[in-house]
C-alpha cells in the first residue's frame, strides 16, 4: 500500500483529483484554464450559467422568428383591405437651377476628358522615346550597346529599332542611357 500512497501523491502534485464533490467555479484556477487535463467534474454554478446562455440564445431566436411572422400576417392583411383613393398630391414647382451650374458641369466634363488627353499622350511620347541599352557581361566584363524604344523595354527583355528581340541572362546587368535623338 506504499506504492498506492506514491501513486496518489503524484497525482497531488499534478493537482489531478478523483474527487466527486463539486468545486465552485474560479477564472483563475488551473481547473478552468486547463479543464480538458482535470478530472474534477464542472462545477454546479458554472453548468447553470452556461446552460442560462443558452436558453436565452433559444428564446432571442424564437422571439424574433414570431416577430418577424406576426409583421408577415399584418402586411397580408393590409394588403387584402379594400384601398382608400386619396386624391393625388399637388406637386410643388421646383425652384428654378442657376445659370452658372450648366456650362461649368460641361466645363468640368471637359476639364477631365482633356486631362486623361494629355496624360495619355504624354505617356505614349515618352514610350516613343529611344534609349541606348549597354548590357554588361557579370563574367568576362564584355560590353554589348542597344538602341530601342523605352516602351519596348520589357523586363529583361526588349525589341531594338531594328526589330531584334533580347532576352538578357539573369547574370547579366543593364543601363538604360537616355538618347538626344528620337
Amino acid at each position: 500500500s506504499g506504492s498506492e500512497g506514491a501513486h496518489r501523491s503524484a497525482f497531488a502534485s499534478n493537482r489531478l483529483s478523483f474527487t466527486s464533490t463539486p468545486h465552485c467555479y474560479n477564472p483563475d484556477s488551473v481547473y478552468t484554464t486547463r479543464w480538458l487535463f482535470t478530472r474534477r467534474p464542472a462545477s454546479c454554478a458554472y453548468l447553470l450559467s452556461a446552460i442560462k446562455s443558452m436558453l436565452t440564445k433559444i428564446l432571442i431566436t424564437a422571439a424574433v422568428i414570431v416577430f418577424a411572422f406576426f409583421m408577415q400576417r399584418l402586411k397580408t392583411r393590409r394588403a387584402q383591405e379594400i384601398p382608400v383613393v386619396r386624391p393625388p398630391p399637388v406637386a410643388k414647382p421646383k425652384p428654378p437651377m442657376p445659370k452658372w451650374v450648366r456650362p461649368a458641369a460641361y466645363g468640368f466634363a471637359l476639364l477631365v476628358v482633356l486631362s486623361a488627353v494629355t496624360v495619355y499622350y504624354l505617356s505614349w511620347a515618352e514610350d516613343q522615346q529611344v534609349v541606348t541599352i549597354r548590357i554588361i557581361n557579370t563574367l568576362n566584363g564584355e560590353v554589348v550597346t542597344y538602341r530601342a524604344h523605352r516602351g519596348d523595354i520589357d523586363g529583361r527583355k526588349f525589341t531594338t529599332t531594328d526589330g531584334l528581340t533580347v532576352r538578357m541572362a539573369d547574370a547579366d546587368r543593364f543601363e538604360v542611357l537616355e538618347s538626344n535623338d528620337r
